[in-house]
């Protein structure tokens, strides 16, 4: 997510026009990433406990899937 990726969703979200958003500064920008950091490895969560549910009563696929999943989901932070 970029400067630009926010500026624009806070626009969807309804920030006033007005507000001259190209001084956006960079502790809004820190704050976003959080948020999305956040969700992210929430989303990671529910794919590891789905990995971990499978180690009893799924497949050997359905765990290297979840686990995948897991993965990626944590990569995308650090791209």
């Amino acid at each position: 997510m970029n400067t630009e990726d926010i500026i624009r969703m806070a626009r969807e979200a309804g920030v006033d026009n007005s507000w001259d958003l190209n001084w956006f500064d960079p502790y809004y920008e820190r704050f976003a990433n959080l948020v999305a950091a956040a969700e992210r490895e929430a989303c990671a969560n529910i794919c590891q406990a789905e990995s971990e549910y499978a180690e009893t009563w799924g497949t050997w696929a359905q765990v290297m899937t979840a686990d995948k999943c897991a993965t990626a989901i944590r990569k995308r932070g650090k791209e």
